[in-house]
C-alpha cells in the first residue's frame, strides 16, 4: 500500500490525486467503475490509471513526512495548504504540536471503537463458517 502522499513524477510534471478530483461525479464514478479499492485512492496505481501513465513511465514517489513542506514537490505542498485532501487522514506534522495532540486523542477512543466492532463482526462471520452448510460449497 502506497503511503499519503504518493505522486508519480513524468517529464517534469508531477502527477497526484486529491479529494476534489476524487469526490467529483467523474471521479466517484471512476471509482467506481474502475473499481479502485478505499485502500488505494491515494496510490501509484490509482495515479498512474487516472492520468493514463503506463507502468515504467516516470517515477513513482511517495512521502509521509509531513514536518516541512519541503519534503514535496511544489505543487503538493500548494495543494495540501490548500486543503484539497481533506477526505484524507490528516497526518502529524501539519498541526501545531497542541492542535494535533488534541487530534491524535479525539481520534483515537473513535479508532478503538472501529477496531473492536470489526473484530466482533469477524468473530460473527468465523462462528457461522463453523457451520458446515454456511460455507461455500469446496469448502464444506
Amino acid at each position: 500500500m502506497c503511503q499519503f502522499v504518493s505522486w508519480v513524477e513524468r517529464r517534469g510534471k508531477v502527477y497526484f490525486l486529491t479529494s476534489e478530483q476524487l469526490e467529483s461525479e467523474r471521479g466517484r464514478k471512476w471509482i467506481q467503475e474502475q473499481k479502485v479499492s478505499p485502500d488505494d485512492l491515494c496510490g501509484h496505481g490509482t495515479i498512474r490509471l487516472w492520468h493514463r501513465i503506463d507502468a515504467g513511465d516516470g517515477v513513482d514517489k511517495e512521502c509521509g513526512d509531513f514536518s516541512t513542506p519541503d519534503n514535496f514537490p511544489t505543487p503538493i505542498a500548494e495543494a495540501v495548504k490548500a486543503g484539497k485532501f481533506n477526505s484524507f487522514p490528516i497526518p502529524a506534522g501539519l498541526l501545531s504540536k497542541p492542535l494535533d495532540e488534541d487530534y491524535v486523542a479525539k481520534l483515537k477512543p473513535l479508532d478503538n471503537d472501529y477496531r473492536a466492532k470489526c473484530k466482533a463482526l469477524r468473530e460473527d462471520y468465523w462462528a457461522l463458517f463453523l457451520i458446515p452448510e454456511n460455507r461455500a460449497p469446496k469448502w464444506r
